[in-house]
């Protein structure tokens, strides 16, 4: 019937707690490592930025001097 509610083998309070307490584990855990790859990617744009600032401002200098 519709009244019927499935409840896990291990459904005490306890249980409940250990999963979520993993769960949260797993998120921080998650984060982190989506914090790594999102400094490495903004790492490689600012050193493509910085190449290329150096390669205008080498540009700009050979123009006043010539």
């Amino acid at each position: 019937m519709a009244n019927e509610v499935y409840t896990p083998p291990d459904a005490s309070t306890t249980g409940l707690l250990k999963g979520i307490v993993g769960d949260v584990g797993d998120l921080i855990r998650q984060e982190i490592r989506f914090a790594k790859a999102e400094m490495k990617a903004d790492l490689h744009k600012t050193r493509e930025a910085t190449v290329l600032l150096s390669v205008g401002v080498g540009t700009a200098v050979l123009g006043v001097v010539c």
